[in-house]
């Protein structure tokens, strides 16, 4: 796409944005409860954006997002996240319509950075941590559905040595299969030393996993944190199957 289209199609698209996140924002800081109607209109324009543009804007859509996912996670636990929450009561359906609006801008919108990404992870999971006595069901299956649209939409990077080139299942795919048949997938093969030396190895370029999120995700310092998430999801998928 040239430039001057590119230019073009985000100026149509952060002008079609502007009205209803201006006054997202507003109600947000005000008037939470009052936002559904206006979540219910950014749905309809996020639709109907194309997918460049969209990404142009990334940023800018997911301020009053993420602003009013905070309220909703802060006002359902009981923790001392309420904290600086204390005035901003979200309700579950202005909650259920912010998890919705996030997932549209996550299925087009690959994260661009690593902050990015994990900044996002950190809120998903203290989201996806409510209990079923916090959270409605239907809140934590809208959560556990953005954290599989965040995963999905990243994207390997240009470096032919970033570890991202070499990425198991994603942990959805995991979870509705079969343990037997994940264990045969891992069964020992004959042809897999042959292969195995055959490979053209590179020396993985561990600068550039700061750059690439995908890549971020692999490195050993986030298996804690991905460990976690796992455990999280796996008590989400079994309370919604009970």
């Amino acid at each position: 796409m040239a430039n001057e289209e590119e230019g073009e199609v985000r100026a149509r698209t952060f002008a079609a944005l502007r009205p209803v996140c201006t006054r997202l924002l507003e109600l947000a800081t005000k008037q939470p409860d009052e936002c559904a109607v206006v979540l219910d209109a950014l749905q309809q324009v996020l639709k109907r954006q194309p997918v460049w543009g969209l990404r142009a804007c990334m940023d800018y859509v997911l301020f009053p997002i993420v602003l009013l996912l905070d309220a909703s996670v802060a006002c359902r636990a009981n923790t001392s996240l309420r904290t600086g929450h204390q005035r901003l009561i979200v309700g579950d359906k202005v909650a259920e319509g912010v998890l919705a609006c996030l997932k549209l801008v996550l299925e087009s919108c690959p994260c661009n950075s690593v902050l990015q990404m994990t900044s996002l992870l950190k809120k998903l999971t203290a989201a996806a941590m409510l209990s079923p006595s916090e959270a409605s069901e239907e809140f934590r299956h809208h959560v556990v559905m953005c954290l599989r649209s965040l995963f999905q939409a990243l994207q390997s990077c240009g470096s032919s040595s970033c570890s991202c080139k070499h990425v198991l299942l994603s942990p959805f795919t995991i979870l509705k299969q079969n343990p037997s048949v994940l264990y045969e997938g891992y069964t020992f093969n004959e042809n897999i030393q042959e292969d195995f030396l055959a490979e053209e190895f590179t020396t993985v370029e561990y600068s550039a996993l700061e750059k690439c999120p995908l890549g971020c995700l692999q490195a050993l310092d986030m298996a804690p944190a991905i460990g976690h998430l796992l455990s999280l999801l796996l008590q989400v998928h079994v309370h919604s199957s009970l």
